[in-house]
């Protein structure tokens, strides 16, 4: 019996959290992609989005895989031909009637013989996952003010630490108003957020002392505003701004024989390279 119940409670407790670790899901991934709608060949403008056969190519991808379409002509025949390059590795060449001329599996020496008269014209397609990397955080604190009595307040205050790092838990960006009451005279430290409208949505109030002598937290900014307004705005004190960046994807350069120049192919178009 004794032993069946500690069987219960071991296959219970994980569900309670015992000895369980939730994994964090990562963020969701973000693209760049870009398309020539100005080109026009094999008598189609906009050949990407107007060539079913693209589409349908096109969809064989997955969207985590860097892709480039780029438009080549052969010196030999005249005809334009679509090469569809992953990360830098030639995986199919089509022609204007999306008839695959080249295959991956047909292996290196085949793409290199049907390459060999190719000129490149230019990138007509670019899809690449942009990843994030880790936030830059920026502080500002105007140590020249004077308030409650101490020069910097916002470093001298001994609760103005606990309170700046409750609101950097949050993991939003906030700044920190030195006001003053209307009624009292009193200088106050105000915690605002505000909504798209620079309306305020949210605000501690914290006294010299660091109490917090009030607290809101509404969808409606009517409320906010007229509390707020009981306190004479003096100037902002600290600000804690989050900036994501990302990184540039930088596909390796594809170099075929029959290229033009040493740079592998690029006729320098600004979508070979795309900036974000």
């Amino acid at each position: 019996m004794k032993k069946g119940i500690i069987y219960l409670l071991l296959m219970f407790f994980p569900l309670m959290g015992v000895g369980y670790t939730p994994k964090l899901n990562p963020p969701a991934p973000r693209f760049e992609e870009r398309i020539d709608h100005e080109v026009e060949v094999c008598g189609v403008k906009d050949p990407v989005v107007n060539m079913d056969w693209m589409q349908e190519e096109l969809a064989k991808y997955s969207y985590r895989e860097h892709l480039r379409i780029i438009l080549y002509q052969d010196t030999l025949t005249n005809d334009t031909l679509f090469v569809f390059n992953k990360a830098g590795e030639v995986k199919s060449i089509h022609d204007c009637s999306g008839s695959r001329i080249y295959s991956v599996e047909e292996g290196r020496e085949k793409e290199q013989s049907v390459m060999s008269s190719f000129v490149e014209l230019k990138v007509i397609y670019y899809l690449a996952e942009i990843p994030f990397r880790d936030p830059i955080i920026e502080e500002w604190i105007d140590h020249e003010v004077e308030a409650c009595g101490v020069q910097d307040p916002i470093v001298n205050l001994d609760w103005m630490e606990t309170a700046l790092d409750t609101e950097k838990g949050r993991q939003k960006e906030f700044q920190v108003e030195l006001r003053k009451c209307k009624e009292t005279g009193d200088m106050v430290f105000v915690f605002p957020k505000k909504d798209a409208d620079d309306n305020y949505i949210q605000f501690d109030v914290y006294n010299c002392a660091g109490e917090k002598i009030y607290s809101y937290e509404f969808i409606n900014a009517i409320v906010p505003d007229r509390v707020i307004s009981k306190y004479d705005f003096i100037q902002v004190v600290y600000t804690y701004k989050i900036t994501y960046h990302t990184t540039r994807y930088e596909p390796p350069t594809h170099v075929g024989l029959g290229c033009s120049n040493s740079s592998g192919c690029s006729n320098g178009s600004d979508m070979s390279r795309p900036q974000y």
